[in-house]
């Protein structure tokens, strides 16, 4: 993975994913380190960086468990995503 293509932030949360474990929304709020940061921001980080993921065959999958939201980056064994 080429770490050029991507922004600062999105360097940061690929690097919180980077061990393939779930990591719960808390982590990337305290990674943002912005008191004005929200659900929908980081939602909109994540939705971003799934978007330059999915060429390669990786995404990000978005888990619930208890009411506990997290989010784990994923290798495809099959891209859908390519033509």
């Amino acid at each position: 993975m080429i770490m050029q293509s991507y922004t600062p932030i999105q360097q940061k949360i690929l690097g919180i994913l980077a061990d393939g474990l779930p990591h719960l929304r808390a982590e990337f709020f305290e990674m943002l380190d912005d008191p004005f940061s929200n659900s929908q921001n980081l939602n909109s980080h994540i939705s971003l960086l799934r978007k330059k993921l999915r060429p390669q065959g990786q995404d990000i999958v978005c888990e619930i468990n208890c009411k506990r939201i997290s989010y784990r980056h994923i290798r495809l064994l099959q891209n859908p995503y390519r033509g």
